[in-house]
């Protein structure tokens, strides 16, 4: 139990206490600005960058919880807001160096773990299990596939080398870094302007979406429509609500409810099918992607 103010909250079938939950949040956000201060970074804006990595993190979460993307990618860098409102001139290059690893950590994130983490926490709702106790395990499966992909990671690079890896050798970092090096930047107000557009909108979204039932357009389609996974995906998207739309149509709510365990065979059977063959590929020496390339 928690007490705010007068008000005590119980956060007993909550994965961590709220405590607890809040120091490490603090606490592991100066431990990591801490350590990129400790390489050469500029400390604050390690710690900017955290901030803003934790609020895109949240908005991926939300699209994959309510709308119910599978496949995810980031249109940014948690630093990009930073450096286009305060301009990349205000930082050092070993600040600018640093960062260049930014896209590996923070930015392509197809394999992001915190919705799988949170629908996880969901899952406990249905079958009546306390989500403390799935913690440890989830806690224990995160150490195992960080060590292993780590391990057959630097094991892949070392033996085919890095520059034989055609698309995960990729140069675009370091161009960036080569730019904020040689080009210093000052603000730039157009592209900030752009970004409180987007804010405006989306509020607006949002405010509709959740006080009108009447309104269709869902903020997430706003949200997602210049990034790169939809573009490769859409046509997925677009039969799965045709399909919705059609059983409704035609059978109801009824109908829906009896259809939905099909389609989602038909997501663990690609799943499935993946899977074996990744095992597959671990003897041949072929690779097989389950997500679009």
């Amino acid at each position: 139990m928690v007490t705010l103010g007068f008000k005590r909250v119980d956060d007993s079938n909550e994965p961590l206490p709220y405590r607890w939950a809040l120091i490490g949040f603090i606490g592991g956000t100066f431990v990591i600005a801490g350590m990129a201060w400790m390489t050469g970074m500029s400390f604050w804006l390690a710690f900017g960058v955290m901030i803003c990595f934790y609020i895109m993190s949240i908005v991926l979460t939300w699209m994959v919880v309510d709308g119910g993307f599978l496949f995810l990618l980031a249109i940014f860098r948690p630093s990009d807001y930073i450096m286009i409102s305060l301009g990349s001139a205000r930082f050092d290059a070993a600040s600018h160096t640093i960062l260049a690893f930014e896209k590996t950590l923070m930015f392509d994130l197809r394999e992001f773990m915190m919705p799988h983490v949170m629908n996880s926490f969901k899952a406990t709702d249905f079958v009546r299990l306390k989500r403390r106790q799935l913690l440890g395990v989830l806690g224990i499966v995160m150490v195992v596939a960080l060590a292993t992909s780590y391990y057959s990671g630097l094991m892949t690079w070392y033996h085919v080398g890095g520059l034989k890896m055609g698309y995960w050798y990729d140069p675009e970092p370091f161009n960036r870094l080569t730019s904020f090096l040689n080009y210093p930047r000052s603000t730039n107000w157009m592209e900030l302007s752009f970004i409180l557009t987007g804010v405006v909108v989306m509020s607006f979204l949002i405010f509709m979406r959740y006080t009108f039932f009447w309104w269709r357009v869902h903020p997430l389609g706003y949200a997602m429509t210049t990034s790169w996974a939809p573009y490769t995906i859409w046509f997925s998207i677009f039969l799965g609500w045709l399909s919705k739309f059609v059983i409704l149509r035609l059978g109801g709510l009824k109908l829906y409810r009896q259809m939905r365990p099909f389609f989602l065979g038909i997501v663990l059977g690609e799943s499935l099918i993946g899977g074996i063959w990744i095992v597959i590929g671990l003897f041949t020496k072929v690779g097989y992607r389950i997500l679009p390339g």
